[in-house]
């Protein structure tokens, strides 16, 4: 199974008015990506700039994904499906907040998927998770159903990452925190509770990242294929194991300022070091236990 996976695109219909000349990035960037024949393109949200609030820029990124003539999964970010109501009050255009079931949000009228979404390639599922502050979309149970009703490896994909991708700067404290709450900490023991589990993959950090979440789980932080670091990642999983390689779309290569990374190398800090964009893991399936725990 081949995977591409790729975060916020910061899609916007014209004239662009956040990230001007972002359509034409996004464009040269796929038609230099398609040549990677993925079994699938993972879009691990931020798909707009202000898709809460706009439904038509949703309506607008569904047809640029399809357009791409490729299987895709892709969730919303915080762009796309305001993640708190106190956000959605400090930023109400690009982090609208809209206080209604899931069904009625802009962003799933648009979709027409649920706050789970799984897929099954090549005998690995993937699984797409949406979620909110406090999780009032259930996203979580369904997630636990899915985990617990079959068996064979699973990559999870959510927005947010479970752990900061940088130990100083901007990023050790911007991630998930005052986006989903408590959700939080229950996404991260459902990723790291199940042995079904080989990766996390993620995206809203606009940097790329391969960070050990456990002794078997890696969690994946892809770049921001519109505005910068523009990259994804190319993941093959085979049945006993996980590699990956940094893929590069056409856009800048650096989005944080240089005063906001205490110091580190721009490459380095938006990229991550040339030792992790490559490299692969060994995944062991455990066999699962009965009720009796034989």
């Amino acid at each position: 199974m081949r995977l591409l996976h790729l975060s916020d695109l910061h899609f916007e219909t014209l004239p662009e008015r956040l990230y001007v000349g972002v359509s034409s990035t996004l464009n040269r960037s796929w038609r230099e990506l398609r040549v990677l024949d993925p079994d699938l393109v993972l879009v691990s949200g931020d798909l707009t700039s202000y898709g809460a609030w706009d439904q038509g820029q949703l309506r607008g990124v569904k047809r640029w994904l399809d357009s791409m003539d490729a299987s895709y999964v892709a969730l919303p970010g915080n762009h796309d499906l305001g993640a708190s109501v106190d956000r959605g009050f400090k930023f109400p255009v690009i982090e609208y907040y809209e206080s209604v079931e899931w069904s009625r949000t802009n962003f799933a009228r648009v979709f027409e998927q649920q706050p789970v979404v799984s897929k099954l390639v090549g005998g690995v599922e993937v699984i797409a998770v949406a979620l909110r502050d406090r999780d009032p979309d259930g996203a979580l149970d369904q997630l636990e159903a899915v985990l617990s009703g079959s068996e064979g490896p699973a990559l999870v994909a959510g927005h947010y990452p479970i752990s900061p991708v940088r130990e100083c700067g901007v990023l050790a404290n911007f991630g998930s925190e005052g986006f989903i709450g408590s959700a939080l900490e229950r996404l991260r023991s459902l990723v790291l509770g199940s042995e079904r589990v080989a990766a996390y993959l993620c995206g809203h950090v606009h940097a790329a990242s391969v960070l050990p979440l456990s002794d078997r789980v890696l969690q994946f932080s892809a770049g921001a294929l519109g505005p910068g670091p523009s990259c994804g990642w190319l993941i093959d999983f085979s049945d006993d194991r996980l590699s990956w390689d940094l893929v590069a779309g056409s856009g800048p290569q650096t989005f944080w300022s240089g005063e906001q990374l205490d110091g580190a190398d721009p490459a380095d800090y938006h990229l991550g070091p040339s030792s992790t964009w490559r490299g692969s893991i060994s995944f062991v399936r455990r066999p699962r236990r009965s009720r009796l725990g034989t």
